[in-house]
């Protein structure tokens, strides 16, 4: 029976900016027995694209934005969905002119931002700069918001996220991601991507393996039984799995077991 690994990217397949040979291998394995891999992220198209391409992944579809935005192995779109425009609009007055506060806005393929940190030209995620007026424009196609909060404050970044949730929770969800929030459509998340790949695919749930390492990855560890973290992931997150591993390796050699 094929079987499907569902792959956070950052901090699981990539950790400090690389992926390691060992776990190109395991890859390589995975899928020369037959079984598949799906990359879920909360980035946009180019900036997994980047990775794909840079250490030839072949994949079996793409789930980005955190479930808002869905691609095929040919990476034709086939479900995005937006965070509504008035929505936006809110969040861009709330945050733009904050002190400590830096907003990236992905519109599925890349990602923009009209106030940037310095030092962004040397980060690893390629972002547009843009003039507000041409962000503005926009806004009716975005399909997650990331705030960027630069105290690095995992209490204060938690708080901020249930505020967002309680004051705009009919029309978005926010997640926290390591030192990030991350904002979707309602009803988006990385499960709901991943179960639309499983459609496509024929994949049934039991065929579905998946591994992340923050809190935007709970939709995965809540939904399909078959989950992974690491064991250096926090606490209160590894209660949610059904197996901690030391890497990615550890966790494609347990799928390969059960041949």
């Amino acid at each position: 029976m094929k079987r499907i690994l569902a792959s956070d990217i950052d901090g699981t397949l990539l950790i400090k900016g690389n992926i390691k040979t060992t776990t190109l291998e395991s890859i390589s394995e995975l899928k020369e027995a037959g079984h598949g891999l799906v990359l879920c992220t909360g980035r946009d198209f180019s900036n997994t694209k980047q990775v794909f391409e840079k250490y030839n992944i072949k994949t079996d579809g793409l789930v980005l934005c955190n479930g808002a935005f869905v691609l095929d192995e040919g990476f034709n779109a086939y479900f995005e969905q937006n965070i509504p425009r008035h929505v936006v609009e809110k969040l861009y007055r709330l945050f733009n002119e904050q002190e400590g506060f830096y907003v990236a806005y992905i519109d599925g393929y890349n990602t923009y931002m009209d106030r940037w940190p310095d030092g962004i030209d040397e980060m690893a995620l390629r972002v547009q700069k843009v003039t507000p007026c041409e962000m503005k424009e926009k806004f009716g196609n975005i399909k997650l918001i990331s705030l960027v909060v630069m105290s690095n404050a995992i209490e204060e970044i938690e708080a901020l996220k249930n505020q967002l949730n309680e004051t705009y929770g009919e029309t978005i969800v926010a997640y926290r991601n390591q030192v990030f929030i991350d904002v979707v459509p309602k009803g988006c998340s990385k499960a709901s991507g991943i179960e639309k790949v499983a459609q496509r695919l024929q994949a049934e749930k039991e065929q579905i393996y998946v591994i992340g390492d923050s809190w935007n990855d709970l939709s995965m560890f809540e939904h399909y039984p078959l989950s992974f973290t690491f064991n250096g992931a926090e606490e209160s997150l590894k209660s949610y799995v059904k197996y901690t591993v030391d890497s990615i390796e550890e966790c494609i050699t347990r799928i390969l077991e059960k041949e």
